[in-house]
């Protein structure tokens, strides 16, 4: 097994960048005259209301400001004339755990893999470059990582990061050309059966849970069940061998049965992530193998 780890059972879920675009509190401008980025933004931004709550210098080093669609972290760039100058003003920001080098479960000469908790991002983000698994796991081990595929900011889950670039790129095409092998548990009101596989998602077993439950547990994750229990609920195990995990979530919201918690999909129930208090669906993988 290419991430095997003795059986060990981990949950991990969603593996799609994490929202590139995001941009609720970005604010755009173009600059009426040449002056350091540094300049521009405190005169822009912090003569009106309502102020943000970092410094121009705090949101540089963040990742936040961008000078023609380039992110610019040195104060010192030069603004031209024209050009466009985007701020996100109010960046997410999210809390690091300090054991995260003790969330390491495997680990070759080419690649770690590391149960990421709920509530971080894989990745540096649209507004937040710094406060990332990557980028912190960099940090605490002083070696260059790479990240094979994300896993979604709401969930904890497995992620492969290589230690170079090479190596990422041949993980990378393995995911591609369907040689890897992830195997998902999902939780589900209505039951479906192997017949509603395809040829990508394969639904290996579904059966259901004890009724009137208010919390669903599957390994390390626990989600609470928001308002009343359930009458019933279905743990379904899924295998996918191409495509995104967020997929399998539009593939059970097709099948009219979407994932608990996915609210957007179509789930009439909310489920909180009991380690971060946060909305999340009940939605993890538990192996990769190829």
């Amino acid at each position: 097994h290419l991430f095997g780890y003795m059986g060990y059972i981990v949950n991990v879920t969603e593996t799609r960048t994490y929202q590139k675009n995001y941009r609720s509190s970005a604010k755009e401008w173009k600059s009426t005259r040449r002056s350091s980025v540094v300049d521009a933004v405190s005169v822009h931004l912090f003569q009106k209301s309502p102020r943000p709550e970092l410094t121009p210098i705090e949101l540089l080093e963040l990742g936040c400001v961008y000078v023609n669609n380039e992110r610019v972290l040195n104060p010192s760039h030069e603004v031209a004339l024209g050009d466009l100058i985007r701020v996100h003003s109010f960046p997410r920001r999210f809390q690091i755990p300090t054991d995260l080098k003790s969330r390491v479960v495997s680990e070759t000469q080419d690649y770690l893999v590391i149960d990421k908790p709920a509530g971080i991002p894989t990745e540096e983000v649209v507004d937040n470059i710094n406060e990332n698994l990557v980028t912190v796991m960099r940090e605490l081990l002083g070696a260059a990582l790479f990240p094979v595929y994300s896993v979604d900011l709401g969930t904890a889950g497995l992620v492969v990061l290589a230690k170079s670039e090479e190596r990422c790129e041949e993980f990378k095409l393995a995911f591609k050309e369907g040689r890897v092998v992830r195997s998902f548990i999902a939780f589900i009101e209505q039951p479906v059966t192997s017949e509603n596989s395809n040829e990508s998602i394969q639904i290996r077993r579904c059966i259901q849970q004890t009724a009137g439950t208010d919390l669903i547990n599957e390994g390390r994750a626990s989600w609470a069940i928001v308002g009343e229990p359930l009458a019933r609920v279905y743990r379904v195990e899924i295998e996918q061998t191409s495509g995104r995990p967020g997929e399998i979530r539009d593939f059970f919201a097709a099948l009219g049965s979407p994932i608990l918690g996915d609210v957007k999909r179509g789930s009439n129930k909310s489920l909180k992530d009991l380690e971060t208090g946060k909305a999340a669906p009940a939605f993890c993988a538990v192996n990769i193998r190829l």
